[in-house]
């Protein structure tokens, strides 16, 4: 298949132990130096074209990584081609290696200027992906998406079989959408992304009437399927503060940026 013009390049970390007599020396971190490149193989359908920003996203546990490419053109049957669709690709590390291959692309559940790949997240624990897709229009124009790609054990694939030919063999859809009942027009949902251990959190930066900005948080039930929990403001926040640029997530901490919040008297010097 054809290869993203620009491969993300991974490093890997040169382990030294210490020089005290212990049992069991603990390792330490050295150095960091470049290891493989992540590129694209298998029957990807769409020709490379400048300004994929393959790798303007990117997520990893410790036998998975996923790569965002928000502006991949995705070709219709008809042979007509979406710009800006975006797409992110998963690849799957050789344990005890730094060899990772390629195992499927994740696209959005319709082919239009989707932005998807604008941020990436995957669960360490049972490695499920969810991606961004701030330009989605599934609720209303640009409110933006969120999709989770639960991940199959038996397949050992992610989300469902794409519906749609043109896209390849290994190209597979959402096995659920995050859209959250008061999402409006041009709120840009899933413009970030964050999952650890069955929560995830999505940032929604335009979100209210005067850009003040959201993050959601959803929980994984028993079946399988994410359930929104609550959504995360800033009381004291102002217009065009854009809360939910990005956000992390650890444990039961929630992390949510503010890029454009007024601080100590400077404009938009964020927190």
């Amino acid at each position: 298949c054809d290869r993203p013009t620009a491969p993300f390049l991974g490093f890997v970390a040169a382990m030294a132990t210490s020089a005290a007599a212990f049992a069991v020396p603990p390792a330490t971190i050295d150095a960091w130096v470049p290891g493989g490149k992540l590129t694209v193989a298998g029957n990807v359908t769409e020709t490379v074209r400048s300004g994929w920003r393959y790798g303007f996203a990117i997520a990893m546990n410790d036998r998975y990584a996923v790569i965002g490419a928000p502006d991949t053109p995705l070709k219709r049957s008809n042979g007509s081609v979406v710009n800006g669709a975006g797409s992110a690709y998963v690849f799957k590390r050789t344990p005890g290696t730094d060899t990772w291959t390629f195992e499927q692309r994740l696209i959005a559940p319709e082919l239009s200027l989707c932005q998807t790949g604008c941020a990436v997240a995957i669960d360490p624990q049972n490695d499920d992906i969810i991606v961004g897709a701030w330009g989605y229009g599934g609720a209303a124009t640009f409110a933006g998406g969120a999709f989770v790609y639960a991940k199959d054990l038996a397949s050992d694939s992610w989300g469902v079989a794409t519906t749609i030919p043109s896209t390849g063999n290994d190209t597979r859809m959402p096995s659920q959408e995050l859209l959250p009942a008061d999402l409006q027009a041009i709120d840009q949902f899933g413009f970030s992304v964050a999952l650890d251990h069955g929560t995830a959190v999505v940032g929604a930066p335009l979100s209210g009437s005067s850009n003040t900005g959201a993050a959601y948080v959803f929980v994984r039930n028993g079946g399988g399927t994410y359930e929104q929990k609550q959504k995360l403001t800033d009381p004291a926040g102002g217009g065009n503060d854009q809360l939910g640029t990005k956000v992390a997530i650890s444990g039961n901490l929630v992390a949510a940026g503010i890029q454009n919040d007024d601080v100590y008297g400077k404009v938009n010097a964020g927190r």
